[in-house]
């Protein structure tokens, strides 16, 4: 009775450690899509703090919840290759690096960009 009690409480703060996860994602993430595909200086600056913080408390599960939440349609393409140069330094600590920088790069194919080897230079 008492094991499967403990399992009911660590399913549950699994989960509530999932949702809250997800919520700062979200919050992250509507920031950016507000200001639809004309990045904004502010938000840059906002962009690159959450990741740096996120990074310096080790919470590099919140990163990659943001990147596989990612609508890459509705980002800017200075917010979309700062996610990526931002987190450089520790993508091995964010399991979905490299498939967001193919989402990325998927992006910019639709987009029709021409300087898409210049934008992601050394992130390859």
């Amino acid at each position: 009775m008492r094991r499967a009690l403990e399992e009911i409480v660590a399913r549950a703060k699994e989960r509530h450690e999932r949702l809250e996860r997800e919520h700062a994602a979200s919050n992250f993430l509507n920031t950016l899509y507000e200001d639809g595909l004309c990045a904004k200086s502010d938000t840059i600056y906002q962009m690159i703090k959450w990741l740096f913080n996120a990074q310096e408390r080790s919470q590099f599960v919140y990163i990659e919840t943001a990147f596989n939440m990612a609508d890459t349609t509705r980002l800017a393409p200075e917010y979309l290759i700062g996610l990526l140069r931002a987190t450089f330094i520790e993508r091995s600590m964010i399991p979905g690096w490299i498939k967001f920088l193919e989402r990325v790069e998927r992006e910019f194919r639709d987009r029709e960009r021409k300087d898409i080897d210049e934008l992601l230079q050394g992130l390859r």
